[in-house]
């Protein structure tokens, strides 16, 4: 039964009428998202595949009616293998509001991000002898693509699901570069 209301609520909100269109030249959109992402070493280079979690807040404006300019901020955490990674990640972004309905739409965003990671990676050189531990920092720069649809259940409220994909254009240190495929989601106020 709950579940057979939370799907007409969630029809309703989609066809129901909205005050404030979402992308109006001049609104402002401070947002936050949560993301689940696999990560590849990119075709030539070494690695492993590894998951991550990472949580990327925004602020985005409305340069004009549907494009936006802003900023995002990430910190995130993966392990592969030994191998851990704590980052911090800053960046301009773009994206574009494309409205499928009154209360929906998808809106494309393209950021990139200069990374700094610290790593932590633990070796065991023989099978009865010391365990190494190296911590090393590395920076990265990345190109980051995430595609929600957005669902704006009320005015001024957009909450969203989408992929997003991930790929380092620079790695330091001889750094294998990483291509990542996910899923996102974002919450967000528009104003």
């Amino acid at each position: 039964m709950g579940r057979v209301l939370l799907l007409i609520a969630a029809a309703v909100g989609v066809a129901g009428p909205a005050h404030a269109t979402f992308g109006d030249k001049g609104q402002m959109m401070p947002a936050g998202g949560v993301g689940l992402n696999g990560s590849f070493p990119a075709p030539g280079d070494s690695g492993s595949t590894s998951y991550s979690v990472s949580v990327v807040p925004s602020l985005l404006y409305f340069i004009a009616d549907r494009w936006a300019l802003g900023g995002s901020a990430g910190i995130g955490y993966f392990k592969s293998g030994d191998f851990h990674q704590f980052s911090l990640s800053l960046g301009p972004t773009v994206a574009y509001a494309l409205p499928i309905s009154e209360r929906a739409s998808l809106f494309p965003e393209l950021t990139v991000f200069g990374n700094r990671a610290s790593i932590t990676s633990t070796v065991i050189i023989l099978p009865s002898g010391p365990v190494f531990i190296r911590d090393e920092t590395i920076w990265t720069l990345s190109v980051s693509g995430f595609a929600p649809l957005l669902f704006h259940p009320v005015e001024h409220v957009s909450l969203g699901l989408g992929p997003t994909l991930t790929a380092d254009l620079v790695a330091t240190g001889g750094t294998a570069r990483r291509i990542g495929v996910g899923l996102s989601s974002t919450i967000g106020v528009y104003f």
